[in-house]
């Protein structure tokens, strides 16, 4: 089921300007109105929402689904970027390469005061006005056409890498680990949960252990980091604030859990899904798959635990069914 209100709280914002998003609240007024969209999407529905437009997808009591997100970046054509990258691209064109100097330092932080700052400033204004009439003689919607183009090309050419960079390493993968892809990368091997599947609590060393391998396969496929170090490091898990109270209540029942026989993830819904009405099974077993991914727990029969942890039989949820 989705809803969308239809008075974005700003106007066609910015990565860093989403509500709900990045610390920044929704305003109450917006729940004010009634949802501008209140409708039931079926399977190979698709609805589309413009950029800034409050939404929220929720299902029944007792029912889950799945959707998938296709995001366009529009934020990075708005028309003042592309304006602005047009300015740019003019300006730097000029013959005698006048607006690639530095600015006056008077533009600077700090209050000099005196006749001299004046005397920057009365240049500055000169040098405002004659840029702006060079860009009245100059600046045509071709260069704002070349500029929007570039834009696609630059996003397309993100994906496209990003495909054929996956693609590459995973060939290097694969031959340099050959029959040994299961030990290289811990989770090679398939990782099916269901309803019944066993998880328990990881040990600190077990933690850390599973860290290693993962920083180990990271190098080993050539992934690099950012910063200083240029080392690739596990995030730790990071989820929305709506989901962050079953997030923590579900790590709580797991460290309540035995570590002998750990716990199911039925028994990890029930424990949660009083507390958090929107936490049903499927997202138990999906908070069970990132916990693993991230070395937090062991799920049994997967290879992703020590030997004495107990594992169920062949055809059990965790072999042949569930995610």
């Amino acid at each position: 089921h989705w809803r969308v209100w239809g008075t974005p709280p700003i106007r066609f914002p910015y990565s860093d300007e989403q509500v709900g998003k990045n610390g920044i609240p929704i305003p109450e007024r917006v729940f004010e109105e009634r949802p501008l969209i209140d409708c039931l999407l079926e399977p190979g529905d698709v609805l589309y929402i413009p950029r800034g437009y409050v939404h929220e997808a929720y299902c029944s009591p007792g029912a889950s689904s799945w959707h998938a997100t296709l995001a366009v970046a529009t934020h990075d054509w708005s028309w003042s970027k592309v304006i602005a990258g047009a300015v740019a691209e003019v300006l730097d064109r000029e013959p005698s390469s006048r607006w690639r100097a530095a600015v006056p330092l008077g533009l600077g932080p700090g209050d000099r005061g005196g006749r001299g700052m004046e005397s920057e400033h009365d240049e500055v204004e000169a040098a405002l006005g004659e840029a702006l009439t060079y860009l009245g003689s100059s600046l045509q919607w071709t260069a704002l056409k070349r500029r929007f183009e570039a834009k696609l090309a630059m996003h397309n050419r993100v994906q496209l890498d990003s495909v054929s960079e996956f693609g590459e390493k995973l060939s290097r993968f694969l031959e340099d680990t050959g029959d040994a892809a299961a030990k290289a990368w811990p989770y090679w091997r398939p990782c099916c949960v269901g309803p019944e599947t066993r998880v328990r609590e990881a040990g600190a060393e077990e933690t850390e252990e599973h860290i290693e391998r993962l920083l180990q396969a990271a190098a080993r496929c050539g992934v690099k980091g950012k910063g200083k170090g240029k080392g690739w490091s596990p995030r730790g898990l990071v989820v929305r604030d709506d989901a962050a109270k079953a997030t923590k209540k579900a790590f709580e029942v797991l460290c309540r859990a035995t570590a002998s026989s750990g716990i199911t993830i039925s028994e990890l819904f029930r424990g949660v899904g009083e507390e958090c009405a929107a936490f049903d099974e499927l997202s138990a077993a999906c908070l069970v798959k990132a916990y693993a991914l991230g070395g937090a727990v062991w799920v049994a029969g997967c290879g992703r635990g020590p030997r004495d942890f107990a594992a169920p039989s062949v055809g059990s949820p965790c072999d042949c069914r569930g995610l």
